[in-house]
């Protein structure tokens, strides 16, 4: 599996907030402007993307009527957001962030974070990231000082994105801090994850199976039955790259039940593709028990369960890996 993409799979699957706006005070501002941003932001963070745009632009309107500065700038830049996601819309997101700057005020801390955030991500999509890294560290800088805790974690997580290997430690680390300073252990238990595969990217096993450790205690402890089986799953992944079999194969071995059972009972695209990811950690893991049939076996219905949810389209590199695999295992005989 290549190391490179695990992060992508495990901080998608595991939080939809990565990225998300992190609401202060908006909803207890009163208006309708606040409870439209409000509004906004709920759908934004289950991906309801362009049902979140059309409120948002709502959201500014009453912001206008009411004098609200702050809830405007807030609204144009979320609206900016929206756009941000496709390269063709990256226009009309530029001209909503003009819009948000030319009302904004350093001195009103919701919409200028906000704000922040949102020049970062254009900047970075237009393709200067060198720009955007300053820029998240402007907004980082701007809410430790101010105490934001929850948005100094975005923009620690964003300067991270966009930053090299060593910077993406650090930064890391700051968005612990900074969570443990607002005491979000839902976004520990992300940001412990990103440190893990940081690690795991980086080749450094060890200290990648200390992080996911420390992230599989705090997914059990907040997350949903899902997160709990993605964490067990990247715990047992790096146990495995760290040459600690024995206790991967306690991890690993339950995670394919469950995958199994819960595909059973639920035949979606996410079960399909976990169901996947969990054969294909057991299969390596009968090879290192030098059972190789029975792993070839397994790795042959990893590829076939990974094929069908599109994994070819989506992840060629990791699909090209395990042709590789199965056919050096093949080889083998």
């Amino acid at each position: 599996m290549s190391t490179r993409a695990v992060p992508i799979i495990l901080t998608l699957a595991m939080t939809l907030t990565i990225g998300a706006p992190m609401p202060l005070h908006a909803d207890d501002q009163g208006g309708e402007a606040a409870e439209r941003l409000a509004e906004g932001d709920r759908l934004f963070k289950t991906r309801e993307r362009e049902r979140a745009l059309v409120v948002y632009l709502e959201a500014a309107e009453a912001a206008r009527a009411e004098g609200s500065k702050d809830v405007l700038v807030e609204a144009l830049a979320q609206a900016a957001r929206m756009h941000s996601f496709e390269k063709e819309r990256l226009g009309e997101a530029r001209k909503l962030l003009t819009a948000a700057e030319a009302e904004a005020s350093a001195e009103e801390p919701n919409g200028w974070s906000r704000l922040l955030g949102v020049r970062g991500i254009i900047e970075r999509e237009e393709g200067d990231r060198d720009r955007a890294k300053k820029t998240f560290i402007e907004m980082y800088d701007y809410c430790t000082e101010r105490k934001l805790h929850r948005r100094a974690i975005d923009a620690a997580h964003h300067v991270a994105l966009v930053g090299s290997p060593e910077e993406q430690v650090a930064w890391a680390k700051k968005g612990i801090v900074a969570a443990e300073a607002a005491g979000d252990r839902r976004w520990l238990a992300v940001l412990w994850n990103n440190l893990g595969w940081t690690h795991e990217d980086a080749g450094r096993y060890d200290e990648s199976v200390a992080a996911y450790r420390k992230a599989r205690e705090l997914h059990h402890e907040t997350g949903d039955d899902h997160a709990k089986l993605l964490a067990d799953w990247a715990l047992g992944h790096a146990l495995r790259l760290a040459g600690e079999g024995d206790e991967a194969k306690r991890l690993l071995e339950p995670t394919l039940a469950t995958a199994r059972k819960r595909h059973a009972e639920l035949d979606t695209k996410t079960t399909h593709e976990w169901l996947g990811y969990a054969l294909q950690e057991v299969g390596e893991l009968r090879v290192l028990e030098g059972k190789r049939a029975e792993g070839l076996e397994l790795l042959g219905k990893a590829r076939t369960a990974l094929e069908a949810v599109g994994m070819r389209e989506h992840w060629p590199e990791a699909m090209t890996k395990l042709d590789a695999r199965i056919e050096e295992l093949k080889a083998a005989d």
